[in-house]
């Protein structure tokens, strides 16, 4: 029953988003906010798939945005209030999302970061977008914000740029075939999909097998086949979790000879390198350029970048994390907006917000009251995998003189 009822609630809610409804899963708004009393602490939200299919993108979301939030408070908060941060774990399940948004508003939060679920952060949105609060997607989806909602925000750049910046890579290698596997129960994965089958040719590239496969799968034996017989070049993937690591393994395996394994910034972790071990060498996708912070050269970029990663070392012992870099530049975003507003309400948040541009790990945003995805191309680099670490590719050592500053 309690599965079958989850289902029901996810369905409707999704269901409403699609349609543009913004009164999905709660028939609440938030509650009214007084101003704060001196020195009571500001409270935030953090909603992130901390167990579940997408727990490693969670744990770095909540090592981000507490590094950043301790980072605020050790300076003395903001305007002498210290930030709460309140997690939720939304367990990859967009109808828990939705339910650790209504505990949120209960708890008057000013803003909320969340959720690097994809489905679960437009689940959301319409009820975020209804209640007045600040939204910032840890999830890359053009849902959100295309067209521009007053109060939703994208963090990762949406999969479109994803997808360019591989391409630019693909056809300085002279590439001109590609195969696209991808995650059909994803809305970003599903997303990618499409735009590399609509911007190819842009590249000079042809795509001669796109496969849907499922987040959970485990054997890519047929889906290998399909590469195979395509005369692919590349395989283009698009998944996330652990069928990301699976399928590094059985592609190594497959010895598909000369197609290079290609990927988004969803696998830019030790979370993925780790698990796939010496299979992922030569595995080439894309990230910030801050996952590159040793290769980075020295200017402002790489000072936001330092001070986030001695931070996180100190606290976890770990190195920085694409999903570290998501939620600490959200963060970031978010805390600025709040210095930046002349009252530490949501409302007031929102309008700093519509029109804030920062340096962040992530690179740079530019908020306006038309674009609220706010990355830019130049954010993202293309690295290859070599024995666990992650090195710039040679197309990548050309693009150093284009960093954000």
């Amino acid at each position: 029953m309690r599965r079958t009822a989850l289902a029901m609630v996810t369905a409707a809610t999704l269901m409403a988003t699609a349609c543009g409804g913004g009164d999905s899963g709660s028939t609440r708004s938030a509650p009214s906010q007084a101003e704060l009393k001196p020195g009571e602490p500001i409270n935030v939200g953090l909603i992130t798939p901390l167990t579940g299919q997408y727990a490693a993108l969670g744990a770095g979301d909540r090592q981000g945005a507490t590094v950043v939030t301790e980072q605020i408070n050790a300076a003395g908060g903001i305007n002498g209030h210290k930030i709460n941060l309140i997690v939720k774990d939304d367990r990859t399940e967009p109808s828990q999302s939705v339910v650790a948004f209504n505990q949120l508003l209960s708890q008057k939060v000013v803003g909320v970061l969340g959720s690097s679920n994809a489905n679960a952060a437009i689940a959301v949105g319409p009820l975020a977008e209804r209640a007045g609060i600040p939204y910032l997607s840890l999830a890359p989806s053009r849902q959100l914000v295309q067209p521009v909602k007053r109060h939703l925000f994208s963090l990762p750049p949406t999969s479109t740029l994803w997808a360019k910046r591989d391409m630019q890579w693909m056809q300085s290698e002279g590439i001109t075939k590609v195969a696209v596997v991808y995650a059909a129960d994803d809305t970003f994965h599903k997303d990618g999909n499409a735009d590399v089958n609509r911007y190819a040719k842009d590249y000079g590239m042809s795509v001669v097998a796109s496969v849907p496969i499922q987040t959970t799968a485990t054997d890519f034996t047929t889906v290998l086949a399909k590469v195979r017989s395509s005369g692919a070049q590349a395989l283009f993937l698009w998944v996330a979790g652990p069928a990301a690591v699976i399928m590094t393994k059985q592609f190594a395996a497959a010895k598909l000879g000369n197609v290079r394994l290609v990927m988004t910034g969803a696998q830019a972790s030790s979370l993925y390198t780790e698990p796939a071990g010496k299979a992922a060498d030569g595995v080439v996708m894309n990230g910030y350029a801050t996952n590159l912070g040793d290769y980075m050269p020295a200017g402002p970029l790489k000072n936001v970048y330092q001070q986030l990663a001695d931070g996180v070392r100190r606290k976890y012992n770990v190195p920085v994390a694409q999903f570290t870099c998501d939620a600490a530049s959200g963060a970031q975003l978010l805390y600025a907006a709040m210095k930046k507003a002349p009252k530490l309400t949501s409302a007031a948040i929102t309008d700093a917000l519509n029109n804030l541009s920062l340096l962040t790990p992530n690179g740079r945003y530019t908020y306006t009251p038309t674009n609220h995805e706010g990355a830019v191309m130049e954010n993202i680099a293309v690295f290859e995998v070599r024995d666990g670490k992650f090195v710039p590719t040679e197309w990548q050592e050309k693009q150093w003189g284009s960093l954000p500053t």
